[in-house]
């Protein structure tokens, strides 16, 4: 057998050296690589491992998923031909599939290692800043006429922009579907129906509107419902209409309901979420549909879920 990788990398530690000693021979062994590819994908991981190395030479797998392998690739690649970059990500996703086959990650996240063909800045879901946010939640207040609309529209784009909802979901949502007490919340739609946490914020905008804002005469059960007699359910185009209405209003150009689901997807991730997560999230039927978010490294979303007090208009 060849001699080992670690002649020659003296700064790594001997815990990382094992490591991708480790995944060598898995490489030889299992998967058939020769040498001499396999020696390149080693290399190619090997900045890859000494950044989940910690201090005491120990390597902590736990950082290793496919956000953090999509952003090592991207710069690792940066100045790199396609081609070469093509077998960077190669690489990597070998060694989490090998770490995933050998327990040290809890979940397979290969396939979410994107290749640089996919790499175009006009591929990345387009989603919101905090701050555009912030704008966009605020213009409400500058185009509709009632405060019950105003609080509407705001518990609305929180909807969309913390939990992904489409635009009929919310439209559909009904107040029964919401288990206050155990901060809770049933999502119906497209083929999928879903629980999910209740973030704080979002929590509060739907106890401030159906309070203060939801018109008691109205004898359905949907949560939102137009501001003015006649009474009725609002609709999916209702809110679509309202999210272009406030972007413009904001200063943000044209930007459609489906911006605001990828702004909670993209969210997700930069704060330690994993593609599983987003999945559920979207209610994605599978994992690869969701791999796109993993090139993205935005504000997260990540909700306290607590007790509410039972509303019920």
């Amino acid at each position: 057998m060849e001699e080992g990788i670690s002649r020659g990398w003296g700064e790594l530690s001997q815990c990382a050296v094992g490591e991708l000693d480790e995944f060598r021979v898995y490489l030889l062994a299992d998967k058939g690589v020769v040498a001499d590819v396999a020696t390149n994908y080693v290399r190619w991981s090997r900045e890859f491992v000494v950044g989940l190395t910690r201090a005491g030479g120990a390597v902590d797998w736990s950082g290793a998923d496919a956000a953090e392998a999509n952003r090592y690739v991207a710069a690792r690649g940066r100045g790199y031909a396609r081609k070469t970059v093509g077998v960077l990500a190669t690489a990597v996703r070998a060694l989490l599939a090998w770490a995933y086959l050998t327990g040290r990650i809890p979940r397979r996240c290969d396939s979410a290692v994107l290749r640089p063909a996919d790499w175009q800045a006009s591929s990345l879901p387009r989603a919101l800043s905090q701050e555009q946010m912030g704008s966009l939640l605020d213009a409400v207040g500058q185009f509709e006429r009632t405060p019950a609309a105003v609080l509407r529209d705001r518990a609305t784009l929180l909807l969309l922009s913390r939990l992904g909802l489409r635009s009929g979901e919310v439209a559909g949502l009904r107040v029964d579907d919401i288990d206050w007490r155990a901060g809770l919340i049933t999502v119906r739609g497209k083929g999928r129906q879903s629980t999910l946490p209740l973030p704080v914020d979002v929590g509060e905008a739907l106890v401030a509107y159906l309070r203060a804002g939801r018109p008691g005469g109205h004898p359905g059960r949907e949560v939102f419902t137009t501001a003015q007699p006649p009474l009725g359910p609002w609709s999916a185009h209702a809110v679509t209409h309202m999210v272009g209405r406030a972007a413009r209003r904001a200063g943000l150009g044209t930007v459609h309901a489906h911006r605001l689901r990828h702004t909670a997807a993209t969210r997700v991730l930069a704060e330690g979420g994993s593609l599983a997560d987003v999945s559920q999230l979207l209610g994605h039927a599978r994992l690869q549909t969701s791999a796109v978010y993993a090139k993205t490294d935005l504000l997260s979303l990540r909700g306290l879920v607590v007790p509410w007090g039972v509303v019920d208009r």
